[in-house]
């Protein structure tokens, strides 16, 4: 478009001279161009840019400015001051003789002086009337910015032999779906499938938004694919009699950044803000709430080339659930202080170590004076922690799933960024969880109040009777080799990340959704390649290989194929 309208104002230009010289009997020699005036004219019409009247206008409106810079610079001669008054009756136009040199270079001058009037004049109808034209557009577009990606993923789900869905306190049921019914349906519903091999395409949408309202303040939003149900995939399995996909928003935010960038803060839904691993978070959870970090050694005088050493602290207060008949409400409060480190060959470090505290998510059970706890109840499940029915015996064959222990964890994560085969990378990541809120003896008491309770994910000892005990510890160790972001063709990168999390490490609920069908209480491997297909487009495989720690048996392989692109 701008070379259009740069061409057309040119054309303008040549056009309004020309039309000059015509009316004032100037023989104007002219090269012969490649593409004709009427053609540059004829193309910037067709192209909506301007419509013929305005043209004719401005075109007019040079010619104009123009006439009157000669007619300015020639003198009008009354027949008493001509130098021959006897060969002329009436005031007439005396113009000395000129050399060619100097003829030449009145037009070059001439031509310069009208072709930038006629550009500025163009220019300026364009700002006023928005064209397409560079610097024209308006102001707004150029706070916006959009940006996504798709992802389409062929997944293949197969299962040992040896799993066993067949335990009473240990099985792989479903308890979300126990949940949302109220009471165990007594067939296959309330299980999950993990004896039939399963294979499916997938895909995942999602598109963004980013606006500069003013300096030092943005917003956000994005939408993408997925259950609106599910906080932590984003999925949408393909296969379901042409069913539109369901849209919602995982991100909505306000962010504020200070001038010197030592104070950043965010409010509303938004990106996981904690230096993290996909161990205690799936990469697809987004937080409710308010962060905000604090960079201790940046300044007036801050510069990102100028700091190696750059300490934070970071911190939020998180709803998780809002309970309207109650005023315990459930909350996440997490705190994070860590740093990144960068030497001059461009390695680098990063450590955080942050405390998340859940309040009010635990189970409480219905007492038997009719004070109704099934707001305690919890609101999703993956698979893992332990379980217990906080119905009561008077409620009959009612079922509602709480959790039985508290959950205060401690993580620490590491990440080192190995330069020395550089443009590759080697990078090498420790993540390690510990729940210190657990707590056999009050899960014990917990439950233990009537006889009519069923306990369900509980570890199983090694004489083989099942009992409580404090599975509270997690661990994933990972290298990275290749290019440490796959942008364009021909990049790679190869992975490994060995991982074991015990069942109530974490809350299983946004625990990573893929590793283990999901949830807590798995161990094993997983094994990742990506290679760059095309610029902002890339291939990824991953095998996914796992067993449980405790509790049944259930082996697992999945394997994924995904393409990736994004804009």
């Amino acid at each position: 478009m701008k070379y259009t309208v740069l061409a057309g104002a040119v054309a303008l230009g040549l056009a309004s001279f020309n039309a000059f010289a015509e009316s004032a009997g100037e023989d104007v020699p002219q090269r012969p161009p490649v593409v004709s005036t009427e053609d540059l004219l004829n193309i910037l019409i067709q192209q909506g840019v301007i419509d013929e009247a305005q043209l004719k206008q401005i075109i007019k409106k040079a010619q104009d400015k123009t006439r009157a810079g000669f007619e300015g610079a020639v003198d009008i001669v009354e027949e008493s001051e001509a130098d021959e008054p006897d060969q002329v009756d009436n005031g007439v136009v005396r113009v000395p003789y000129i050399p060619d040199y100097i003829k030449e270079e009145i037009r070059d001058k001439v031509r310069m002086e009208l072709r930038e009037e006629v550009v500025g004049d163009v220019m300026s109808q364009a700002e006023k009337e928005r064209w397409g034209v560079p610097g024209t557009n308006p102001s707004w577009t150029k706070r916006v910015k959009i940006t996504g990606d798709i992802r389409l993923r062929a997944e293949s789900t197969v299962f040992d032999e040896k799993n066993d869905n067949s335990g009473s306190r240990n099985a792989y049921l479903d308890f979300n779906a126990i949940n949302n019914r109220g009471e165990f349906s007594g067939d296959e519903r309330d299980q999950l499938n993990i004896n039939t091999d399963r294979s499916r395409l997938r895909t995942r949408m999602r598109l963004g938004i980013k606006a500069k309202v003013t300096p030092g303040i943005k917003a956000e939003a994005r939408i993408v694919t997925g259950k609106s149900s599910d906080p932590v995939s984003e999925n949408q399995t393909l296969g379901n009699y042409g069913e539109t996909f369901e849209i919602s928003f995982d991100r909505a935010n306000l962010q504020y950044e200070s001038y010197d960038a030592s104070l950043e803060l965010v409010g509303g839904r938004f990106k996981n803000p904690f230096f993290h691993t996909d161990l205690v978070w799936d990469s697809d959870y987004h937080f409710d709430g308010i962060a905000g970090t604090y960079w201790l050694n940046r300044g007036d005088t801050w510069e990102d080339d100028e700091i190696e050493f750059d300490p934070y602290i970071r911190g939020g207060v998180f709803p998780l659930e809002e309970i309207s008949e109650s005023t315990s409400d459930k909350w996440l409060y997490a705190i994070q202080a860590g740093f990144n480190y960068t030497w001059w060959d461009q390695d680098s470090f990063s450590l955080g170590l942050a405390y998340y505290h859940y309040d009010n998510v635990t189970g409480e059970l219905n007492d038997l004076n009719g004070n109704d706890k099934d707001y305690t109840g919890a609101a999703f499940i993956q698979k893992g922690n332990t379980l217990y029915n906080i119905k009561n015996d008077l409620d009959g064959e009612a079922v509602l799933f709480g959790l039985l222990g508290e959950y205060k964890l401690i993580n620490l994560t590491a990440q080192y960024g190995i330069a020395a085969f550089a443009p590759h990378h080697v990078i090498l990541t420790l993540d390690l969880v510990q729940n210190i809120g657990l707590d056999k003896d009050d899960m014990e008491e917990r439950f233990s109040e009537t006889s009519s309770l069923t306990v369900f994910n509980t570890s199983i000892k090694d004489e083989g009777e099942t009992g409580i005990e404090e599975r509270d510890f997690g661990y994933q160790i990972g290298v990275t080799f290749g290019w440490p972001i796959v942008a364009k063709r021909g990049d790679w990168q190869a992975s490994l990340k060995i991982r074991e999390l015990e069942r109530d490490a974490v809350l299983d609920a946004f625990a990573d959704s893929d590793f283990h069908l999901g949830g807590t209480d798995g161990k094993g491997f997983i094994l990742q390649g990506k290679y760059g297909l095309a610029e902002e487009t890339w291939l990824q495989v991953k095998w996914l290989s796992s067993e449980a720690v405790d509790g049944n048996d259930l082996g697992v392989d999945i394997y994924q194929m995904d393409v990736n692109a994004r804009f």
